[in-house]
């Protein structure tokens, strides 16, 4: 997230004031707090703080085997609005998509009338409430393109 020198003395403790002020600048997308990773097969979690180091983690935990890796991940943003979902990667795999792509292809998809459906065929990103997140959420919300 682009802050104006006013902002850069504000302690990243301060979350309610960031997000009011981040009202203020609508043209200021709201960036990355921490984004949550665990992967079960492994036993691996980790809290990282952009979708860059998730990606590098990601390859790591990637060498480590040759089958497709399900992780669960969380993205928390400044503001304190999540976004959750479930990232599958085959790390030996050329096209593999970094998070924050595979974020912003899961909210580009056409959405699904039937529930079932949308558990079977499509990979999802959903908010804390549980409700499917949408493009909207590019407007607001810092999801860069890595990878």
């Amino acid at each position: 997230m682009k802050m104006n020198p006013q902002h850069q003395s504000k302690l990243a403790g301060d979350l309610p004031q960031i997000a009011d002020e981040a009202l203020l600048y609508p043209e200021e997308k709201i960036g990355v707090s921490k984004i949550e990773v665990k992967q079960a097969s492994m036993q691996l979690t980790a809290i990282l703080g952009g979708f860059v180091e998730v990606d590098r983690l990601l390859l790591a935990w990637g060498a480590k085997t040759d089958e497709p890796i399900a992780c669960a991940f969380e993205v928390t943003f400044l503001d304190g609005y999540k976004l959750e979902g479930v990232y599958e990667y085959c790390c030996k795999t050329a096209k593999r998509l970094s998070l924050s792509n595979f974020i912003r292809s899961c909210l580009l998809k056409p959405q699904l009338e039937n529930a079932a459906d949308r558990k079977q065929k499509f990979k999802r990103v959903v908010d804390r409430a549980g409700e499917i997140a949408g493009v909207s959420v590019l407007d607001h919300y810092e999801i860069e393109r890595t990878g």
